[in-house]
């Protein structure tokens, strides 16, 4: 004979998940604006193309502070047409991203040469 469970509320066991949906939800307007930027640059150059910039860590460092101080001046970027503030977002995830990139190449690196 099995047992069968009774289902509860906290049957689905999400303890210590990530919540990936709020910024969905906290913050729909600034996602929608981010992901106009992340249209443009597709369509401008080509999609995640952002990856093999030269230089990237420091351009987009570059970049995301013109933003940040653009934003306080006027509220949209004259080239592309959208938030000052959704540019300096989307550099910020670049930013995010190269580093952690970067991070996890390096840690497989120095596990590999471990293992020799």
């Amino acid at each position: 004979m099995t047992k069968t469970k009774t289902l509860t509320k906290d049957y689905k066991y999400d303890n210590g998940k990530l919540l990936a949906a709020i910024p969905f939800e906290d913050f729909p307007n600034g996602m929608k604006e981010m992901i106009k930027v992340c249209t443009m640059g597709a369509e401008k150059y080509s999609r995640s193309s952002w990856r093999q910039v030269e230089n990237a860590e420091q351009r987009y460092s570059d970049a995301m502070a013109r933003h940040f101080l653009a934003c306080f001046v006027e509220a949209t970027d004259e080239e592309s047409n959208l938030d000052h503030l959704a540019h300096l977002a989307w550099n910020c995830m670049a930013l995010m991203e190269l580093r952690k990139d970067r991070k996890d190449r390096k840690d497989r690196k120095d596990e590999k040469d471990e293992k020799i």
